[in-house]
């Protein structure tokens, strides 16, 4: 089974190196750390059960097959003498003469550890698994013996504490911005999406877009690790009929009310201005994006480009924003002179966020006004 999983996981790897591109280039890198976890952890769970003598059998119980995991002549269950942070490794218990396996939520769908089994999203909420909740999972047989498929039950809820490293966003109203299509709040709960002590619009990915048929007022859930919504994935795609609960089918005053703020909340705040950021390109068409929102234009350039090349681009500009975690020291020092020589305005910041990016360009055209 830990053989079958390592292939799938080297064909994902695969396909992700074959799609680099200096655009995602962080988030790819993200992900291939992911997976080599993953690997570790198949390793981890191989040896341990090559040290243990641990097998896998399986026996005719009535009229149900069944996975039983034996070691020696002893089932295994949780000790609850051990340490909590422990106790949670020994997750295979017995109740109700059946095994059961603990569910781990992940950004999505989710898994289980034991049997190395990934459960769709779809399962999940149409038996309502929350994260920590014990399950029988009962194979199925399938024409490749190899492959293995389970029909999942609950046997006993858990605390349903979703993890801290992962925030879900529920009923997001998919909206047109710039040409990209966006997500910036809960249509279900009303509070927008916030990042930095800021206001954040989610990009959703093109791949994304196409394989799940999103599209303008199309109504997703999304989640994504904690402190990253950039890295947010859409989870789930409701149909229209589903949000009988939601104003996006039926005009109101509640509806208008929400357009109002929306209004509000993203204004034309560099409307006829030209910003030049400098660094950072893996992420700088989420710039792009806050910049085009807010009515202004935007350029971008490398510190270590040709002279020639960035003393045109500041020309263009009315402000300059220095990154400087990621521009080199030279090259920033060369067109700050050159912002000096033509009179545009330039700002400096530690932060990369985009958050902290548009609040400063806004700070200072607003002081330029």
């Amino acid at each position: 089974m830990e053989q079958k999983c390592l292939e799938l996981l080297k064909e994902e790897i695969k396909e992700v190196v074959s799609e680099f591109n200096f655009r995602d280039l962080e988030l790819q890198k993200e992900l291939l750390n992911k997976q080599i976890a993953v690997m570790d952890s198949l390793r981890e769970l191989h040896t341990f059960k090559e040290q243990n003598n641990i097998v896998i059998k399986k026996t005719l119980l009535g009229d149900e097959s069944e996975q039983i995991i034996e070691q020696a002549d002893v089932v295994e269950v949780v000790d609850c003498t051990l340490p909590e942070n422990e106790a949670k490794e020994k997750e295979t218990v017995l109740i109700n003469s059946k095994p059961v396996y603990r569910f781990e939520r992940k950004i999505v769908g989710g898994f289980i550890k034991e049997l190395e089994s990934f459960v769709p999203e779809a399962v999940i909420r149409k038996l309502g698994i929350e994260n920590g909740d014990m399950l029988h999972a009962i194979p199925i047989e399938t024409e490749d013996p190899t492959i293995k498929h389970y029909r999942y039950e609950i046997a006993e809820k858990g605390d349903g504490i979703e993890p801290s490293d992962r925030i879900q966003v529920n009923h997001c109203l998919v909206k047109k911005e710039a040409g990209y299509l966006v997500v910036d709040r809960s249509e279900q709960t009303g509070e927008y999406i916030r990042y930095e002590e800021g206001l954040y619009t989610v990009l959703l990915n093109e791949h994304e877009v196409q394989k799940l048929m999103i599209k303008e007022g199309s109504l997703v859930d999304i989640a994504y690790p904690a402190g990253k919504p950039q890295m947010a994935k859409v989870i789930w795609v409701h149909k229209m009929e589903e949000n009988n609960d939601t104003d996006t089918r039926t005009p109101g005053k509640k509806k208008d009310k929400n357009k109002k703020e929306e209004k509000e909340a993203v204004q034309n705040t560099l409307a006829g201005k030209t910003v030049l950021l400098i660094g950072n390109e893996p992420n700088k068409r989420l710039y792009k994006f806050a910049v085009e929102q807010r009515g202004g234009n935007f350029l971008w350039a490398d510190a270590k480009e040709k002279l020639i090349r960035l003393e045109s681009l500041v020309k263009k500009c009315d402000l300059v924003v220095f990154l400087l975690s990621v521009s080199g020291h030279v090259g920033m020092e060369h067109i700050k002179k050159m912002c000096k020589d033509y009179g545009v305005a330039f700002q400096t910041t530690w932060s990369k966020g985009q958050s902290s990016f548009i609040r400063l360009a806004e700070e200072s055209m607003a002081s330029t006004a």
